[in-house]
C-alpha cells in the first residue's frame, strides 16, 4: 500500500470518497473508479490533489471544485470552506475564528464534503492565523 504522493513523494493524508466524491468536478467523476482509500497531498509544490492508495489514480488539483488551502498562498483563497471565509477575512475580522468554532460546535459545519482536505477547516483557521494547529474539538 502506497502513502506517499506518487507525484512528489510526501505523505499523504487519508480522505474518504465521500471527500473525492463531493469535490471532484462533476464532469470528471465518471473518470474516477471507484476507491475505498484515498490519500490528499498537501504540498503546495505538487499539482496532485488526491491520489489511489495503489498510486494508480491521481487526480491534480485543477480538477476539483475548489483549490486546497494548502495549494495555494493567496489571501483571497478560502481557509474555511463551510461558511466560505478568506484568509483575507480572518485577518480583516479578528472576532471571526470565534464565530466559526461556534457554528462547528453547533454542528453547522460539513468539513468532509466542503473542504477538499475533508478534515475539519479550524486547523488551517489557525495555521492562517499563525497559531499553530486547532480542531473543532478543542
Amino acid at each position: 500500500m502506497i502513502q506517499a504522493c506518487p507525484s512528489c513523494g510526501a505523505n499523504g493524508r487519508k480522505v474518504s470518497s465521500v471527500t473525492v466524491d463531493a469535490q471532484v468536478k462533476s464532469v470528471d467523476v465518471s473518470a474516477v473508479i471507484p476507491e475505498k482509500e484515498w490519500r490528499f497531498c498537501r504540498s503546495a509544490e505538487c499539482s496532485t490533489a488526491y491520489f489511489s492508495r495503489d498510486g494508480s489514480q491521481v487526480i491534480p488539483f485543477s480538477r476539483l471544485k475548489s483549490l486546497p488551502f494548502p495549494k495555494s498562498n493567496d489571501p483571497e483563497r478560502r481557509v474555511c470552506f463551510c461558511f466560505g471565509h478568506t484568509v483575507a477575512d480572518l485577518l480583516a475580522e479578528p472576532g471571526l475564528k470565534s464565530t466559526i468554532v461556534q457554528a462547528c460546535r453547533e454542528g453547522q459545519d460539513d468539513c468532509q464534503r466542503l473542504n477538499p482536505e475533508g478534515v475539519c477547516c479550524l486547523g488551517n483557521v489557525a495555521s492562517a492565523l499563525g497559531e499553530g494547529s486547532s480542531s473543532c474539538c478543542d
